[in-house]
């Protein structure tokens, strides 16, 4: 009996044994357990979150927590508030984070420290969003707080990573002291007195507040020096004054059941609530922007340029050293709306015949108190001019020439050999000699023909725009160097009506007008008629540069889109205050501005679109000008304040269509469409695609 039980328990056993055998040869997924996808968890930290009356000289601070984390990019995410002098180390070892001070903590200070999303876990990088620690050296902890939004004011790009600081006003001074304007010179002067950084959604929180008045700024601190030094770094600040408070409130969680999924139990439980928590900071560069020359070069000798490294009111002072003259008197001056690149087309000929020029450039630099002085720099200006070159060898005459130096070579390097007839040899050559000759008697003639068609004189170039013509825009036409003449009697624009072209305007009738920037470029002002062919014809020497150039005669074709191309849009901003100006913007995919038209009686009409799509922004011009002005913290002029439709406009051909906006309906953080949103959130990057390719379909649809 117990023999059998064996062979059954070693039968078992066998069986058991290949059983596991044929399971491990089988192909299939090795089961790991899902996915972690929890950040890590706080465990302790030494001194404990909240302590009080922490050590000026405790110098560490260790955080642990429940698994193995890495500190990553701690320098742009990781602030410590209030700011130090020298910013403190922040690393990681296994399971604990250590924040290392660089010198003696201030005393009776409430200390936090934000790691943003700085820590993640080591397996897959899950970050611990917006985990701050705090404690203080004092008796006491600073617990009020407050929150906002840092966008761009220009087209509420969210502004990640930005410094954000508050300066608190003492008890006894006015809050007009305090002002972001000329009067407030802390901005300029100190670090801000608490600090913290946005999230990837330019989002903010700034902790460890305690009860008082406030002024609030966002820079870009590229220097990180946490002090607004240089108007090349962004700057956004609120009007008013800041006073954080606090309120209780009751919060409800909701417990469902699992297997009916109704409502099982209704928890309530109490919160506090900090406010202000909608504070919205619109950065821009101020448009007090230091000004020094960013490059300068003689192109030819006929043109010089200059270019700016900002944008300014007006035209740099450039006269030659030792002239009371500006150098724009002796010629054509072109430039840029903003006055940063200027080209002066140079008609003297005595400056044009100087090979270098020696040019004192004045313009108006920033000094240590961010004021407009006087600065002159000499420039020097230098031309290479062309050698002039011998004329081309034709074909014939590169061989003509190569077969001369084989004969002279034959000649030299010719010795008698036995049996050799030198007399006939010498013969042979003499002959091929005289050969040569007739050839180059036939090639002096041949090379002066085309001499004379190389000096032949060159003609100005016209450049046109575009072949195909919008209804409601001007032809438009570029010459090569400016103009010193242009007689109308030589252009004539015709139209063509079945097979006949009849001449619309010559001359005086030819709406003619030259660009107020560009004296190079001109607009043809015409009433199109949709779908219509028409041509312009110029006349030769009808147009004369200021070198004595003149045109050719040409001929250009122009036919203007057909009305069934078009499509029309009409947006009704329902909620936009009366009497306040504002402009719309047209936007492309790529969040360019195709075209801006003022907004009359509530309503922006744009009357002939081509099919695409298309997105829109409002800006509040207060000025009227029509164009969006930066900010300027001396003046304490805020930038002008952009509002997103939140949805794109899909237009198709021979489609109107009337659409309403309510402008203030959407938050300023959720206006901008995804789909042109360049500084997404590094988090839920796959959901805000779907969300993104949703939104668009549903446009199609409508």
């Amino acid at each position: 009996m117990k023999f059998r039980l064996s062979n059954c328990l070693q039968y078992l056993i066998l069986v058991g044994i290949m059983a596991g055998a044929i399971g491990c040869a089988s192909i299939g997924n090795p089961s790991g357990g899902p996915r972690d996808e929890q950040p890590p968890r706080f465990v302790k930290g030494n001194p404990a979150p909240g302590s009080t009356n922490v050590p000026v000289n405790i110098g560490r601070i260790n955080i642990d927590f429940d698994e193995i984390v890495n500190v990553k990019d701690a320098f742009s995410k990781v602030t410590v508030s209030p700011p130090s002098a020298q910013i403190p180390r922040v690393s990681s070892q296994g399971r604990r984070v250590t924040v290392n001070f660089q010198d003696t903590l201030a005393s009776n200070t409430t200390y936090t420290i934000n790691f943003g999303s700085a820590i993640e876990d080591n397996n897959e990088s899950n970050p611990l969003e917006n985990f701050s620690y705090t404690f203080s050296t004092g008796a006491a902890t600073d617990s009020l707080r407050i929150a906002g939004i840092v966008v761009s004011a220009a087209d509420l790009e969210p502004r990640q990573t930005r410094l954000v600081g508050v300066f608190r006003i003492p008890d006894e001074i006015a809050d007009s002291v305090y002002k972001p304007s000329a009067t407030d010179t802390l901005i300029f002067s100190r670090r801000f007195d608490r600090v913290t950084k946005t999230d990837d959604r330019g989002r903010f929180s700034i902790e460890g507040l305690a009860p008082g008045r406030y002024r609030i700024y966002s820079i870009d601190d590229t220097n990180n020096d946490f002090i607004y030094n240089t108007p090349t770094e962004e700057i956004a600040y609120s009007e008013e004054v800041i006073v954080p408070t606090s309120e209780y409130a009751t919060a409800s969680d909701t417990v469902f059941n699992n297997k009916t999924g109704e409502i099982d139990t209704i928890l309530t439980r109490p919160r506090t609530i900090y406010l202000p928590n909608d504070i919205i900071l619109r950065s821009a560069l101020s448009k007090r922007q230091q000004q020094y020359i960013k490059r300068y070069e003689r192109i030819d000798s006929t043109r010089i340029v200059v270019v700016m490294g900002a944008s300014a009111g007006q035209l740099p002072d450039i006269r030659l050293v030792g002239d009371t003259l500006p150098l724009y008197h002796y010629g054509i001056t072109e430039k840029r709306a903003e006055n940063d690149s200027i080209t002066i087309w140079l008609k003297d000929k005595r400056i044009i015949g100087t090979d270098t020029l020696r040019v004192a450039l004045t313009y108006q630099r920033l000094d240590s108190l961010n004021q407009y002085t006087s600065t002159t720099d000499t420039l020097r200006f230098t031309t290479d001019r062309k050698q002039k070159q011998a004329p081309r060898k034709s074909a014939a005459a590169a061989k003509r020439e190569e077969g001369k130096k084989k004969a002279s070579s034959v000649i030299k390097q010719s010795t008698h050999r036995p049996g050799e007839d030198t007399a006939e040899t010498e013969s042979a050559i003499l002959q091929g000699t005289e050969e040569k000759t007739e050839e180059k008697k036939s090639k002096n003639k041949k090379g002066k023909k085309d001499a004379e068609e190389d000096v032949r004189p060159k003609l100005l170039t016209i450049n046109w725009e575009t072949e195909t013509q919008e209804v409601n825009k001007p032809l438009s036409f570029e010459t090569q160097t400016p103009v010193a003449r242009i007689d109308t009697s030589g252009i004539r624009l015709s139209q063509r009506v079945d097979t006949v072209w009849n001449e619309l305007l010559q001359g005086a009738t030819l709406p003619l007008r030259q660009d107020t920037l560009n004296p190079r470029k001109y607009y043809i002002d015409y009433k199109w008629e949709a779908g219509g062919e028409y041509k312009v014809e110029i006349d030769s020497l009808a147009i004369t540069d200021i070198y004595g150039l003149a045109n050719g005669k040409e001929e250009t074709p122009v036919r203007v889109r057909a009305e069934n191309e078009y499509g029309s849009l009409l947006m009704r901003l329902t909620d936009w205050p009366a009497g306040i100006p504002a402009f719309v913007e047209l936007l492309n995919s790529s969040d360019r501005v195709i075209e801006s038209v003022a907004v009359s009686n509530g309503i922006a009409y744009f009357p002939y679109l081509t099919a695409g799509k298309y997105y829109l922004r409002v800006i509040h011009d207060r000025n009227g000008d029509g164009h969006r002005d930066s900010s300027d913290i001396i003046t304490g002029r805020q930038a002008e304040e952009s509002y997103y439709y939140p949805k794109s406009i899909n237009l198709k051909r021979n489609w109107n269509k009337d659409e309403t906006w309510q402008v203030f309906a959407t938050p300023v953080d959720a206006m901008k469409p995804e789909a042109i949103l360049k500084n997404k959130p590094a988090a839920n990057l796959k959901g805000r695609k779907i969300n993104t390719a949703k939104e668009e379909e549903d446009e199609e649809d409508e």
